[in-house]
C-alpha cells in the first residue's frame, strides 16, 4: 500500500478512535487505545481482500513465490541480526 494510503488509514482509524497517532512528517506512528484491537479486527478483512485483488491475484504462482524470496531478503534488512545495526525505525 503506497505511504499516503497508510497515513490515510491510520488516519482515519486514529479518528474512529482505534489509537492515538503522533506523527513526525516523515512516518507514522500509532499506539492502539483499549478499542483499537476491535477496530482493526474489523478493517481486517476489507484490507486482506483489498490486497489479494490489487497484489496477489494479478500474480502467477510463480510470480508470488518469487515475491516471498524478495520479500524475505526485504525484511531480514529491515530487521538485522547483526549486533549493533542501527535502523531509525527500530529506535
Amino acid at each position: 500500500m503506497p505511504r499516503p494510503s497508510v497515513l490515510c488509514q491510520s488516519t482515519q482509524e486514529c479518528s474512529a478512535g482505534a489509537g492515538d497517532c503522533p506523527s513526525d512528517k516523515c512516518g507514522q506512528f500509532a499506539l492502539l487505545t483499549d478499542e483499537g484491537p476491535e477496530v482493526l479486527k474489523k478493517a481486517a478483512p476489507c484490507h486482506v481482500a483489498a490486497v489479494r485483488q490489487a497484489l496477489f491475484d494479478r500474480l502467477t504462482p510463480e510470480q508470488q513465490k518469487s515475491l516471498g524470496e524478495i520479500m524475505r531478503i526485504v525484511a531480514e534488512g529491515l530487521q538485522p541480526k547483526e549486533a549493533g545495526a542501527d535502523r531509525p525505525w527500530l529506535r
